[in-house]
Parts: structure tokens; sequence; C-alpha cells
């Protein structure tokens, strides 16, 4: 087998344009860690920049029953709010909760500390864990799974 040969070389107006896209993403890198660019904040730490408060709220508890169903009270009232049975879709509630519970058991905080469920007045929705601080942006999960825990507040 014979190798095969370009007769013509590869074109430096390629090169170059990968040396200057490697150039500016080292050089962006170096800016932020070294202090000379600002990292964007988190939706968190810029509702606490600007005093924001929410629009709604509601402390709620989710504890999961024997027979499998999910039970979500209002720790204020001691309320039912919803109960979800087994086999009912509920994967975007149970997941979020399954997340945030591992992090309990990190912390060996029990499953009745109770968690703040917060519409913001930008529109966004954030589940956090008042007992380990843990903060989650629903939003961010789509309009659907957003709905799901939305409907919590009602």
């Amino acid at each position: 087998m014979s190798a095969i040969h370009h007769k013509e070389p590869f074109p430096r107006s390629v090169l170059w344009f990968v040396a200057v896209v490697i150039s500016f993403t080292m050089i962006s890198a170096a800016a932020v860690r070294l202090g000379y660019a600002k990292i964007t904040a988190s939706p968190m730490a810029l509702r606490q920049a600007e005093h924001l408060v929410p629009m709604a709220s509601r402390d709620l508890s989710f504890i999961d029953r024997k027979d499998g169903a999910l039970t979500i009270t209002d720790v204020s009232n001691g309320r039912v709010v919803k109960v979800i049975e087994p086999g009912v879709p509920s994967g975007f509630i149970r997941g979020v909760l399954r997340g945030m519970g591992r992090e309990r058991r990190m912390h060996n905080v029990g499953p009745t500390a109770p968690f703040r469920l917060m519409a913001w007045p930008d529109g966004e929705l954030s589940i956090t864990d008042l007992s380990v601080g843990r903060s989650i942006e629903l939003t961010a999960f789509g309009p659907t799974n957003r709905e799901a825990f939305a409907e919590l507040l009602k």
C-alpha cells in the first residue's frame, strides 16, 4: 500500500483561526480566574442582592407512606395539600426530593423537616431545604415540571 500525500499544505487561515479561538479561551479563563471578569451570579444570589421577596411561599413536608404514596403537607396548618398515589406519574417531584434527600442523609436530617416552595416576581419558582440550605431553581426544568410544583402553591 502506498501512503497518500497531499500536494497542497494545510490552509494557514484555518490554523490561524484555531490559534485565535484557543488563545481567546485561555485568556478568558485566566481573566475569570484572576478576578478581572465577573462570574454571573446564581438566581438566589441575585435575589438577595436586589432584596427581592417571594410573591408566594409555602412550607411543605413530603412524607413517603408505607403503601408507596407521597403525602405533601402544609407545615403551617398541618393540612394535606396533595397525596400522590403509587403509580401516578410524579417522577419530577419524587426526583427532586430524592436528590435533596441524599443531602439530608449526609447531614443526619430527618424526613419531616420542611421545604420552602417560593414563587418569585420574575416568574421563577424555587424550592429550598430549610434544614441544609440547599435550593433548586425549578423553572430550569421546563414548564411541565415547574407546574408540578407550582400547583402546590395554590
